[in-house]
């Protein structure tokens, strides 16, 4: 089993937090990063992570 960082874990409850679990959310990658303690490339590394897992769909362009 891969390793799982920290940031990665952060993200998910973070997005928990934010409702995901009922539904989409609307967050731009700028406010997640921040909100993880991360930047911008590291988050969409994560956010890519959740879309191959099958757990994440993104949609581009999203005003920040």
């Amino acid at each position: 089993m891969p390793e799982v960082k920290e940031g990665y874990i952060r993200l998910l409850v973070e997005l928990i937090g934010l409702g995901a679990k009922d539904g989409p959310v609307e967050a731009t990658t700028k406010s997640l990063a921040e909100r993880i303690g991360k930047s911008q490339q590291t988050l969409s590394l994560y956010l890519r992570r959740l879309e191959e897992e099958g757990h994440d769909r993104r949609a581009q362009g999203s005003p920040e």
